[in-house]
């Protein structure tokens, strides 16, 4: 059985301003073509919620790498995965 979505108020943010980034620097065609890849993960997480890595700093925490500039993090419990961040690759850390 699939697991509830949960975005938190941080990945939401991150989430937008990606999008706002990729439509001012690039194109309306890759915001929404990184719309389509994130929903296609979800559906994926959703049902298979281990497939991320363990973090190494919070083995509660796991990333799941969404394209090659952005992972996201996530965490379970019980029958919802919390979407706490998407993380630029670039960035240190």
């Amino acid at each position: 059985m699939a697991k509830k979505i949960i975005w938190t108020f941080e990945a939401r943010k991150r989430y937008k301003h990606i999008i706002d980034f990729l439509l001012t620097d690039w194109s309306e065609k890759q915001a929404v073509d990184f719309t389509k890849i994130i929903d296609r993960k979800l559906y994926t997480l959703a049902r298979f919620p281990s497939l991320g890595i363990r973090s190494k700093k919070d083995p509660q925490i796991r990333q799941l790498l969404v394209t090659k500039h952005n992972r996201l993090l996530y965490e379970i419990r019980g029958d919802k995965i919390y979407l706490l961040d998407i993380h630029d690759t670039r960035q240190a850390g």
